[in-house]
């Protein structure tokens, strides 16, 4: 990622925003005069052209964002940008352990229009060095859900927000790094930080290109790569309910078994 020598304006150019305190209230349990969960924001409109554009070229430097991500290369790339700040001892109300600091979601709407790749830059502090400092030290860790079709299981009824453990997976950010995956459809939750800590991040939304990918839409090619990318082994996925099975034979007699699934669906 970004250098000693290209980092250290990166850096001051993320710590010396100006961030609004965002105000929640969608966890279990919060009242109206207890919002601020220590997580600050800077908008798009508050945000250089020049960090914009800087970030654009390091997104584009991966593979399969170039392959997905629209042919614009303009303020027409990103769906959304902006940079979150999120500190534990900033916050009037601590979080349960077991609760995301950002409540489960997807990102946007599944609308064609809405559709993008979530790229997120993830800086601790000032500190560059990936190898020295981590979520897992840190804290602010992403959770995922380990489905096929990106949903997830509840604990139980009265708790939806809160899925079962063998529903998700965890993944660790290190800093100066980027996290990229489909979270228009993909549920995640953003966990809270280890107070001392501070965690910067650059969220994109990169717009989808609107030309077909390897003979499919972008959509279709990137349920199919996450319901692939799951389960070791199951490489063939219904693009009905984006289940991936070992075998076309077991894909077949899942489609025969569920009707809803027989009809191929039209990319």
């Amino acid at each position: 990622m970004f250098n000693s020598t290209t980092g250290p304006s990166l850096i001051s150019s993320v710590i010396n925003l100006n961030y609004v305190i965002h105000g929640k209230d969608d966890q279990e349990g919060d009242v109206e005069a207890k919002k601020d969960w220590g997580v600050s924001v800077v908008e798009e409109d508050g945000i250089s052209a020049g960090l914009k554009e800087k970030m654009m070229k390091a997104v584009l430097a991966v593979d399969k964002v170039r392959l997905l991500a629209t042919e614009r290369r303009d303020d027409g790339f990103f769906h959304r940008f902006f940079i979150n700040r999120m500190s534990t001892d900033d916050a009037k109300q601590q979080l349960c352990t077991e609760s995301s600091q950002h409540v489960w979601h997807t990102d946007g709407n599944q609308t064609v229009d809405e559709q993008s790749l979530t790229c997120v830059y993830t800086l601790y502090g000032e500190e560059l060095d990936s190898d020295s400092l981590s979520a897992y030290d840190a804290g602010g860790f992403l959770k995922l859900s380990n489905f096929d079709d990106g949903r997830y299981t509840p604990s139980c009824l009265g708790r939806a927000n809160l899925p079962k453990p063998s529903s998700t997976i965890t993944y660790y950010p290190r800093t100066n790094s980027f996290y990229i995956f489909p979270g228009y459809f993909v549920s995640h939750g953003l966990f809270k930080m280890k107070p001392g800590m501070v965690r910067y991040s650059i969220v994109m939304f990169v717009k989808l290109r609107d030309t077909l990918v390897e003979g499919v839409s972008p959509d279709v090619y990137l349920r199919r790569e996450w319901a692939a990318s799951n389960t070791e082994n199951k490489k063939e996925v219904c693009c009905r309910c984006w289940s991936a099975f070992g075998t076309k034979a077991k894909l077949r007699s899942h489609q025969i078994r569920s009707k809803s699934c027989l009809a191929k669906k039209k990319v």
